[in-house]
């Protein structure tokens, strides 16, 4: 299995009360992460250049900074992470994200796939993803269905650990 990211802690609210919760789901080629501090945190991450993550924040808005600017994912608003930054990442006490990660390559084939061209330039993602309309709002449906079903069947995602 791969690395999920290389990252160190910055700052702890707590360090006593620190402990991460992380259930995962393997697609094959994409991954389903649901990750989740006990207490408040400042995390630093470097992506892998081949890294391509959509992060949502099914309850409490979470911040994510990278290149001088600002981003918060909430459940109304998706951030994509592009390939190669570092990020930082704050993040509240008992804040939960969820986070859909494929390889940058996969998506680029899958794309090349569909449209029967080679790609003839990198692709870069819109940083916010409005998920309140049109095709953000079915998004929107599928993830709190999921975070549902997650609350309600605590084995459908599994502790790698």
């Amino acid at each position: 299995m791969r690395s999920i990211a290389r990252a160190r802690m910055l700052k702890v609210t707590d360090k006593d009360k620190l402990k991460l919760k992380l259930d995962f789901l393997n697609f094959e080629r994409v991954f389903l992460i649901l990750n989740s501090f006990n207490t408040g945190c400042e995390i630093e991450a470097d992506l892998e250049v081949d890294d391509f993550r959509l992060v949502i924040a099914p309850h409490e808005a979470t911040q994510f900074l990278w290149q001088g600017k600002s981003h918060t994912a909430s459940l109304n608003n998706g951030v994509v992470v592009n390939p190669g930054f570092k990020i930082k990442n704050i993040r509240h006490s008992r804040s939960k994200t969820l986070v859909i990660n494929t390889s940058y390559s996969t998506l680029i084939k899958h794309l090349e796939e569909l449209t029967g061209e080679p790609l003839r330039s990198p692709i870069n993602f819109s940083t916010n993803i409005d998920l309140t309309k049109g095709h953000g709002a079915h998004f929107q449906k599928i993830i709190k269905d999921l975070s549902f079903d997650v609350s309600y069947d605590k084995g459908l995602l599994h502790d790698p650990g």
